[in-house]
Formats: C-alpha cells, structure tokens, sequence
C-alpha cells in the first residue's frame, strides 16, 4: 500500500511540473509611447468625458464612464500662438469679459482654448486634484500637446479637475479658490 502511495505521488508531482511547463509566460505590458497615447485620447475623449454646470467655477468636466488611474482623459486644444500674440489676446479678452483659456505649453508657445478650444479647457482647478497635466512635444511636426491623466481612479459623474499651478502673486492679485477640498489653499495663486 505505501508503494501505491509513493508511485501516485510521483505521478502527481510529475504532472504538476508538465503542467509547469505548459503554462504560457505572461505576455509582456505593451509600452505605449506617450504621444499615441494622446492622440488615441484625442479621438476618444467625447466617449469618455462631457461638460455640465461645476459646484466649483461656471462649466465643468466630468467622467461619463469609470476612468482608470493614469489612464489619458482628454486633450487640451485651440490655436497655438507664440507668447506675444497670446498677451494680446488676453488683454483683448478681458476689454470682451471673456473667460481666458491660455496655457503655456512651452517657452515659445501657448494654447489658446478660448474661441477654438477643446473640452479639455473646462477642467477646474482643485488643490485635491483627480488629473495632472503632460505636456508632449510632436517633435516631426512641430506642435506642443497638452493631455490630462487620471491621478487616480474617478468614476463616472466625478468632476475632473487639475492643479493650475499658478505663479503666486501679491495679496491684491490673488484668486479665491473654490474647489471646497479639505487641503484647499484658499487661492489658486
């Protein structure tokens, strides 16, 4: 009898280190270069994201499905002007009363969101924030791209909101923040 029990856990040892063997390798994570990555989150931002009425500040962008952590979200977009054209185009837009949407992409460049933009222009500012910003340069063609990612997983109704990172000013020039965070600075600058 204990031959019996030997010879079947012999067999069984053997079968479990074939089965060992037979097992497929994890397949490898597929690396995606950050710029496909933009532009597949350009084309597929409607699917993922939409505008409405924000508690925070005037429009807002929520998540219209569950939005994994560092996953794209959307792409912010508009004219692309040298840094002098932007200046004045926001003392233009402050005589208009307008809501300005400039981002400085790089030391030569800004995005202009306020005429032309895209969704992306209506994430808010938060001191908590559910998104950061990438910024990625089209080095063939020249053009700066500026996406946001999920800093963590939002689901779907969430506000997404990012840190403007604003240069700080003096006490008269300051923007009260209203994004109502537990860790809100009380300024976005």
């Amino acid at each position: 009898k204990l031959k019996q029990q030997a010879k079947k856990a012999k067999g069984d040892a053997k079968k479990q280190k074939n089965a060992k063997k037979q097992k497929k390798p994890a397949a490898p994570l597929a690396v995606v270069p950050l710029l496909e990555q933009v532009l597949r989150c350009a084309a597929e931002e409607r699917g993922k994201v939409t505008f409405g009425k924000s508690v925070i500040h005037g429009w807002g962008l929520f998540a219209k499905v569950p939005i994994k952590e560092g996953e794209a979200v959307a792409e912010y977009r508009g004219d692309i002007v040298r840094h002098s054209v932007a200046n004045e185009r926001e003392q233009r837009y402050r005589r208009q009363k307008k809501d300005l949407y400039l981002f400085a992409a790089n030391t030569k460049q800004v995005i202009d969101g306020t005429d032309v933009g895209s969704i992306g222009r209506f994430l808010n500012h938060s001191c908590a924030p559910s998104c950061y910003i990438k910024l990625v340069e089209d080095e063939e063609h020249g053009i700066p791209h500026l996406a946001f990612f999920a800093r963590c997983d939002i689901l779907p109704g969430q506000e997404l909101t990012f840190d403007y990172r604003l240069r700080e000013e003096d006490d008269e020039n300051k923007w009260e923040c209203k994004c109502g965070a537990p860790t809100c600075r009380g300024t976005m600058n």
